[in-house]
């Protein structure tokens, strides 16, 4: 499936056709690395040794698609037992506006709760706060 982006509709709610999921690092790689290369590379100008630091072994990761395509990511590392990283979340163009960095971060945030071992935790994120349940 190839994304146009006269397909993609633009709404503040999750595209209908997205779903995110955890997945193997190792197995995802090239799906991983190809949506980092074009978020933080390309469009920001990150250089590839920071982008890709060496820790992707020791996250969680997730992706995000549309229909069947791989558009979004972000990887949760535990740094230690009062400490949990959000991190390298990237959507790509194409399929922005459609709630899937949204999506991405309420599950990362979840499994950050799960990874500290808290259902009831209050998380900082950028500027906005979230409420574990």
């Amino acid at each position: 499936m190839s994304l146009k982006r006269s397909k993609i509709k633009t709404s503040e709610k999750v595209a209908q056709d997205v779903s995110c999921k955890y997945v193997s690092y190792d197995r995802e790689l090239e799906n991983i690395q190809k949506i980092r290369r074009t978020v933080f590379q390309e469009e920001q100008g990150v250089d590839a040794a920071l982008e890709f630091d060496g820790r992707d072994d020791r996250a969680d990761h997730l992706l995000a698609y549309l229909g069947e395509e791989a558009v979004g990511t972000a990887r949760i590392r535990k740094l230690d037992s009062r400490t949990v990283k959000i991190e390298r979340l990237a959507v790509l163009p194409v399929a922005r506006r459609q709630g899937i960095g949204r999506k991405l971060m309420e599950m990362a945030l979840e499994r950050a709760c799960v990874l500290m071992g808290r259902k009831n935790e209050t998380m900082i994120a950028k500027s906005k706060t979230f409420q574990g349940s």
